[in-house]
């Protein structure tokens, strides 16, 4: 079995644990505290979050792109200097940064969990993207996140049983986890990477090649997080309060988990370096790869749709409890925009493998537009409008890309009949007024319509997997 297919396999089992492990772990935590304290939890991840744009993040297309390039130039003993070169300033940002938490609400004691979290998070994310596109061995960023995650899993078991949950014991647990996992990853690090360290970085692009992408890709980056959901909560809780960050954060779990399970991103994802490899070499049919991947992610998101609107119900009263029923529109609103970012996540690898790092800086238009909506939706329409400005700020993100590529030249081959069919599917199932069975005999028909016009993607990616 080829190394790219034991890559996606990895990935794909890694992504359902994470996913089932996500979804346990959340149902015991969100049952266990009231929604205040659920949203101050979240609160505290966004914190967080947001602050790690500033730790130099946005490295993960600009691995991608020039451990590419070195891979394709056959100069495997330049990526390990690549990796240190680009560390020794995330951790001087490390440092710089740690003032910012003190202005945590908090005792001196969980500002400093929140700060070694903070640390711990955002070095595991650059050393398991380090490894895997240095090693291409997905099996180790495996497991560092599984051992990592089980540990929490366990955490959560325990406290849930003997009814001991609360935020700062889970702040504890999940620094517990976070270290095990840097263990894990700093160990790998080591044992792979005895490599010539004096080995010559820039012989094959510049150093301004490289702070040029990774400029435009730190700020692609730190304009993403804008129309992310993190803003969304610190915003709601500027507004109003914990409350309403609660409910809004159970609202876009089980959107987010589903784009991230996404067999086209995986796939998409463990394939990025492959694709720069062969179109440094003239061999990646941009257009057609495109094409069936967009099809792939319409038939796969229309399927997530059906699911939900036919359980949401009871999968929100399983995972979320009776306390969330209440907000069922919020939670079906939240699902039918926020899955729009998977097909975010498959436009972005491509503008990798072509080098465009200017459409990054697109991401500030849809930013702008969410802080905007943000400010005239959300004290009008609470939890609700903070849903609507990112959903539409998504989307016409997702726009303007398509809309740059071909401007590029990259005459992206997109069917708009699957797209108009999707979209009425969808617009059907947010009228809860249009009667249950013709409402499910219209959806029936087109949904079997859209698998056949889609048969053709879907042989291509069947053949794609299996090729790998």
């Amino acid at each position: 079995m080829s190394t790219v297919k034991n890559n996606f396999l990895f990935s794909i089992f890694t992504r359902f644990f994470l996913a089932i492990s996500g979804f346990i772990s959340t149902s015991l935590i969100v049952k266990s505290l009231s929604i205040s304290d659920f949203g101050l939890w979240n609160y505290i991840f966004a914190f967080i979050s947001i602050i790690s744009i500033f730790a130099l993040s946005g490295y993960g297309g600009v691995f991608n792109r020039f451990v590419a390039i070195l891979l394709a130039k056959n100069e495997k003993n330049a990526i390990f200097p690549l990796v240190t070169y680009f560390l020794k300033y995330k951790l001087l940002m490390y440092v710089l940064l740690f003032p910012i938490f003190l202005f945590l609400k908090f005792n001196l004691k969980i500002k400093l969990i929140c700060y070694l979290i903070f640390v711990l998070y955002d070095i595991n994310l650059y050393l398991r993207a380090s490894l895997f596109q240095s090693t291409l061995k997905y099996n180790l960023e495996f497991i560092g996140v599984i051992i990592g995650r089980l540990l929490w899993l366990i955490f959560i078991f325990i406290l849930y049983e003997k009814n001991l949950i609360n935020i700062k014991l889970l702040l504890y647990t999940f620094l517990l986890s976070e270290i095990s996992s840097f263990i894990i990853f700093l160990f790998f690090t080591l044992k792979f990477y005895k490599i010539n360290v004096n080995n010559k970085i820039f012989k094959h692009f510049t150093k301004k090649d490289f702070w040029n992408y990774y400029l435009y890709s730190y700020l692609s980056s730190l304009a993403y997080f804008v129309i992310d959901t993190s803003i969304d909560k610190l915003m709601l809780k500027y507004f109003f309060s914990s409350r309403e960050v609660g409910i809004y954060s159970a609202a876009v779990i089980i959107p987010i988990y589903i784009v991230n399970f996404f067999p086209t991103n995986i796939l998409t994802n463990i394939l990025a370096t492959k694709f720069i490899i062969l179109n440094e070499k003239g061999s990646f049919n941009f257009r057609e790869t495109i094409f069936h991947y967009m099809n792939i992610g319409f038939l796969l998101y229309l399927v997530s749709i059906i699911l939900y609107f036919t359980f949401s119900d009871t999968l929100i009263r399983f995972i979320f409890g009776d306390k969330y029923l209440p907000f069922l529109f919020v939670f079906d609103t939240a699902f039918s925009l926020f899955c729009f970012k998977s097909f975010l996540y498959i436009l972005a690898p491509f503008i990798q493998v072509k080098g465009l790092a200017k459409a990054y800086l697109l991401t500030y238009v849809s930013a702008l537009l969410n802080v905007i909506l943000n400010f005239l939706l959300i004290p009008k329409y609470n939890v609700l409008g903070a849903i609507l400005a990112t959903g539409f700020s998504v989307i016409i993100h997702i726009l303007f890309l398509v809309i740059y590529l071909n401007y590029k030249g990259l005459k992206m081959k997109i069917d708009y009949i699957n797209l108009v069919i999707f979209l009425l599917i969808l617009t059907i199932y947010l009228f809860k007024n249009i009667d249950f069975n013709l409402k499910f005999i219209i959806i029936t028909f087109l949904f079997l319509y859209l698998l056949l016009r889609s048969i053709s993607s879907i042989r291509w990616f069947f053949k794609l997997i299996l090729k790998i």
